[in-house]
């Protein structure tokens, strides 16, 4: 994906040795600047501000990458952290059934609020050299503008970037004195993801402990919602349920928000009628049928891509509600029928990939694709499902080409699962 300097990767590609050699001088010395982001918006539903996405130049992505890596080294506890971990924690705890009551905390517009100064600080407890001090200052400060544009000329003094593969780890140093605070705290069982807090306590320390979070984020020049009955942040009563995550928990059961089943079976529906477009406009048959097929089993079972489970079952896995699965399935088979879609090849199922997820085994292996797996003749054969002519392609050119395509469909998984927050 291109940034807003409109070079491609395979630009850089065809130079990389002499490009990489440029970056690292600059960036050893301190004086490497960075062009202003290309901005993305996401939407994320009826009422809600989109989120801004910045995307940097295929260049500076490779500044921000070296960076990425320094911070891992120095801060290893700050990468990796996936939410489906942190449900499974919470859920844990809840099943000790040794907490009646729920805080949920949600900062108020984190990544736009961080602050800078704080958080160079944070940073210089570990980072010695003011040379990479500097370099992590100018990318989180370059502005993020849509294409054409005029170019940016103010920095920004707060927030940071989302989207920079520095952006999540530099949010957890951010939060590390938040989650200090909070562990030192006894009869509570705290959790977090990026700017989403649970605290699982007793009725009788709830407020205090909700003060306490709100206390410790003040300290770093952030502020959350107001606690609501339903709103992002609430207190309330286990055993009436709450949200966390995009899950809906309770103290024996784990299941699904609403919000995020509607938006998978909206999925699969437009899936089913752009086949019917698709014949009625029209095209080859087969040609109909076979990316029918490859999308609708995709939105079901995800996949793996680039070492990251993607899809709306490879999220919610942990939930054990089997009765939204046949639901699912059962949605499936009704908008087959009402489209009159074709019934070969059999398609997948919620329910098998569900298994197949909690359960690997070899013969199941092959159920969830994983495109990181795949060499050219698999990749030939996708190609060739979803109607790209491949003769006269190198090999460089079909995994580009697939690449290409793998990565819009997991853009519609991502969608699937939606905003968590």
């Amino acid at each position: 994906m291109r940034g807003r300097d409109g070079v491609s990767i395979e630009a850089v590609h065809a130079d990389l040795t002499d490009v990489v050699r440029v970056i690292s001088t600059r960036c050893r010395a301190g004086t490497y600047s960075f062009t202003p982001y290309r901005q993305r918006l996401f939407l994320k539903g009826a009422g809600k501000a989109p989120r801004e996405i910045s995307i940097p130049t295929v260049r500076d992505r490779i500044a921000l990458r070296a960076m990425a890596d320094l911070l891992v080294a120095l801060y290893p506890n700050s990468s990796g952290k996936l939410p489906q971990t942190g449900v499974a924690h919470a859920m844990s705890a809840l099943r000790t059934h040794s907490y009646d009551t729920f805080v949920r905390i949600d900062v108020r517009d984190f990544y736009p609020s961080v602050d800078h100064d704080v958080l160079m600080t944070l940073l210089n407890a570990r980072i010695k050299k003011a040379e990479v001090l500097r370099i992590i200052r100018r990318a989180i400060a370059t502005p993020t503008a849509p294409d054409r544009s005029p170019r940016p000329k103010a920095l920004l003094t707060s927030g940071v970037p989302q989207g920079l593969s520095i952006s999540n780890l530099l949010a957890e140093v951010y939060m590390r004195p938040v989650d200090l605070t909070m562990d030192a705290i006894p009869r509570i069982s705290y959790h977090r993801f990026v700017d989403d807090i649970l605290i699982l306590c007793s009725s009788a320390d709830a407020n205090e402990a909700d003060a306490k979070c709100r206390d410790a984020l003040k300290a770093i020049n952030l502020s959350a919602h107001a606690s609501t009955a339903g709103g992002k942040s609430e207190i309330g009563q286990v055993v009436d349920g709450f949200t966390y995550l995009g899950y809906v928990m309770s103290a024996d059961r784990i299941g699904v928000r609403h919000s995020s089943i509607v938006r998978l079976e909206s999925h699969l529906a437009s899936i089913h009628a752009n086949w019917y477009r698709d014949v009625t406009r029209g095209m080859n048959a087969a040609l109909a049928d076979q990316r029918f097929a490859w999308h609708r089993n995709l939105a079901i079972t995800g996949c793996v891509f680039e070492g990251v489970a993607n899809g709306w079952i490879q999220y919610f896995r942990q939930l054990d509600d089997l009765t939204l699965l046949k639901r699912l399935d059962g949605s499936v088979d009704r908008l087959a029928a009402r489209y009159g879609t074709p019934t070969q090849p059999a398609r997948k199922t919620f329910m098998r990939a569900y298994w197949a997820i909690k359960h690997p085994r070899s013969r199941s292996h092959a159920y969830i694709p994983n495109f990181d797996l795949y060499g050219r003749k698999e990749m030939e054969r996708d190609l060739f499902a979803l109607g790209e002519d491949t003769s006269k392609m190198t090999a460089q050119e079909i995994k580009d080409a697939f690449f290409r395509i793998v990565r819009r469909a997991v853009r519609d998984l991502e969608h699937d699962v939606g905003n968590l927050s």
